[in-house]
């Protein structure tokens, strides 16, 4: 059976696109996830080879190829192929990983803010609890999607500066960027989360019906648990939450912004 090739390391060009970011005039979190930031291909090297050809010819039916695993931005960092400090490719790799995180959690705000039950059925309901903090989701959800990268100043001195440094520089803050805004991603989908298991529990004990007497301890209830579960969301919850998902897929961590610094990124771009 064949065996997968080592990944390719993503080219000079490719580097650079990502370090002309800070020459954009501002440029919106949608830029960067147009980022030519790819897994590598794994099998192109086989695919195109006369030897893979023929083997692809011949009648192999109780054979099945092994599955290739893409590689994450630890196995990057771990690299015997390096560039500069031997992270940049490792960067690269963690902003791909960081915004797909983004858009995932982009996805389902919206499954959230746009189904039937998000609206309130009256005038009356409105102003409730669980409407309200459904439509601060969908407010905040696309402040953070619409609101403009500004890299300002990467803190590298004038001179002449290596390209693989300003590179770095130019990486670790879109790390920053990006991993700040999934952090309010997070934080938004959490909070909606909630919000939508208020709406179907009010639907399941009125089933139909106008709020009543009848309905009152229940309707009581169902509030209290809503506080209860928005003041658990706390920033550092969603910081430690999300920690926690990378540790477990095995992601490079090390220039992974703390909470004290993404919290401090929010305040600037304000």
């Amino acid at each position: 059976m064949l065996s997968s090739p080592r990944p390719k390391l993503l080219s000079s060009p490719q580097a650079s696109s990502i370090r002309q970011l800070d020459q954009k005039a501002e440029p919106t979190v949608r830029d960067l996830t147009l980022l030519p930031v790819k897994i590598p291909d794994l099998t192109a090297k086989h695919h195109n080879s006369p030897e893979a050809k023929r083997i692809a010819l011949d009648p192999a039916p109780t054979i099945k190829p092994e599955p290739i695993n893409h590689p994450t931005s630890l196995d990057l960092a771990n690299s015997p192929f390096a560039m500069s400090d031997g992270l940049n490719e490792a960067r690269a790799m963690r902003v791909m990983e960081i915004m797909n995180d983004f858009r995932t959690l982009q996805i389902h705000i919206n499954s959230l803010i746009t189904r039937s039950e998000a609206n309130p059925p009256d005038q009356e309901s409105y102003y409730l609890d669980g409407y309200v903090v459904l439509r601060q989701c969908a407010a905040e959800s696309q402040a953070v999607l619409a609101g403009h990268f500004n890299p300002g100043n990467l803190g590298l001195q004038a001179g002449n500066i290596p390209e693989t440094e300003v590179q770095k520089a130019s990486l670790q803050r879109i790390i920053l960027d990006a991993s700040t805004r999934r952090f309010q991603a997070h934080k938004i989908y959490l909070r909606g989360s909630a919000a939508t298991r208020w709406v179907q529990l009010r639907t399941q004990l009125l089933r139909g019906e106008k709020p009543g007497s009848k309905h009152a301890n229940g309707l009581r209830t169902i509030d209290q648990r809503l506080r209860q579960e928005l003041s658990e969301i706390t920033d550092d919850h969603v910081y430690r939450d999300l920690r926690n998902a990378d540790q477990r897929k095995g992601y490079w961590l090390d220039e992974d912004p703390v909470l004290e610094r993404m919290l401090g990124w929010i305040r600037m771009q304000r």
